[in-house]
């Protein structure tokens, strides 16, 4: 079992800055939540007047650090005493390199050895503030900033036709309207006209969704207030996540769930009045052969984009027939859409792709979800470790997952 050591820092974003004595805290990211980012912290009462400074009506934020950290760093006295306080001396002897600097004064708690710290940051937006008298606590839930694309909507007496033909330009011209950006990238389609109106009441994310769904994109605020526009099949640049029973993970629940967001075929109805104010209904269908479980869907002023949504909502689903549900010990590199290996002593390896993980603390636990899993033998490269070179590579190792024998 690895032995690491985990903190949690969070700082409230009022005049000077609030640094919070964090009791619990849970925050997780999921590719199928709106908010992608969501968490609550919890804390003991200290101070009254702070937490009336504290009031979501507002823009408050919450900028939440957490660190994984594998041994301990020497004190700097050591160092000084060594070499005699001459900072040339401690420079000629480690090359002027910080890393071996670092290394030599690290003290190890695993037999693996120096292992880099994981660490993550968080920007979110409070929604609440909830004291609890009973047992002097409050709790402040967090989330990333789709929550206030939630919130905002269009304020007018009659629909906004904006005219825009392209999803990414479209992205664009709503957040503008909440003093945010989208990051730049290339994932963008076309869009018919009639799917760039925007009526009265609704929410720039009732709005967008079934426009970016159609477009089989993804539209997603990460942890750091990022906005973010791609593909459906988009995986973060982190590398791949393997968690083994003989490694990090405490438990495992391998399920798989006919009534839960299982589903076999959509049906996404669409209503919306047209220019001249007459009721339109549209219909987008996506189903596989032999389906027997129906997933229904309806967006009420909002003008049919085009087919395309339904077959997107239908292709995540079939990832959820079977899931893996790990706890292991945290790890804050863990990003929904990484390739996963999950390694079980006496059972086949799976192999998939998380769709969401959850940190709770002071258990420095994380539970991860998996979806897309198949069956990986032994002998498949996927269980080869990260950082091993080709040449390296045991001889009968396949590219097959399916197929233990093949070269």
């Amino acid at each position: 079992m690895t032995i690491s050591r985990h903190t949690v820092r969070a700082e409230i974003a009022l005049p000077g800055g609030q640094m919070l004595a964090i009791k619990a805290a849970r925050l997780a990211m999921d590719e199928g939540w709106s908010p992608y980012v969501q968490g609550v912290l919890r804390m003991p009462i200290t101070d009254f007047d702070i937490l009336e400074q504290i009031d979501p009506r507002q823009d408050v934020r919450a900028r939440i650090t957490v660190l994984q950290t594998f041994g301990d760093s020497g004190p700097i006295s050591e160092l000084t005493s060594r070499f005699g306080g001459s900072v040339s001396a401690i420079t000629a002897a480690f090359g002027g390199s910080v890393n071996a600097l670092s290394a030599d004064g690290f003290t190890a708690w695993n037999s693996f050895g120096r292992r880099p710290s994981t660490s993550r940051t968080f920007d979110l937006g409070v929604r609440s503030r909830r004291i609890q008298h009973a047992s002097f606590e409050v709790e402040i839930p967090v989330g990333s900033d789709e929550a206030l694309l939630q919130d905002y909507a269009l304020v007018a007496t009659e629909p906004l036709r904006l005219g825009i033909l392209s999803v990414r330009e479209l992205v664009s011209f709503v957040l503008a309207r909440i003093g945010r950006h989208l990051e730049p990238g290339t994932a963008d389609a076309a869009i018919a006209p009639q799917a760039s109106v925007w009526n009265p009441g609704i929410t720039g994310w009732n709005f967008l969704s079934p426009v970016v769904q159609a477009s089989a994109l993804r539209l997603w605020c990460d942890e750091g207030r990022t906005w973010h526009l791609t593909s459906d099949e988009h995986t973060p640049e982190a590398g791949a996540v393997v968690l083994s029973s003989t490694g990090t993970i405490t438990g495992v629940t391998d399920e798989i769930d006919r009534d839960g967001d299982w589903f076999d075929a959509v049906v996404i109805t669409y209503r919306w009045k047209d220019a001249a104010g007459v009721d339109q209904t549209a219909y987008d269908t996506a189903e596989t052969d032999g389906f027997s479980k129906v997933k229904a869907i309806e967006y009420r002023d909002t003008p049919y984009p085009g087919p395309g949504a339904a077959q997107r909502v239908l292709q995540r689903a079939q990832g959820r027939g079977r899931t893996l549900d790990v706890q292991a010990v945290s790890d804050y590199s863990v990003t929904p859409g990484q390739p996963a290996t999950v390694n079980i002593e006496g059972a086949t390896s799976q192999t998939g792709y998380v769709s969401s993980v959850q940190w709770t603390w002071p258990d420095d636990e994380m539970r991860v979800k998996t979806r897309g899993l198949v069956d990986t033998p032994t002998h498949s490269w996927l269980n080869i470790p990260l950082g091993v070179s080709w040449n390296d590579i045991p001889p009968g190792m396949s590219w097959n997952t399916l197929d233990p024998e093949g070269l």
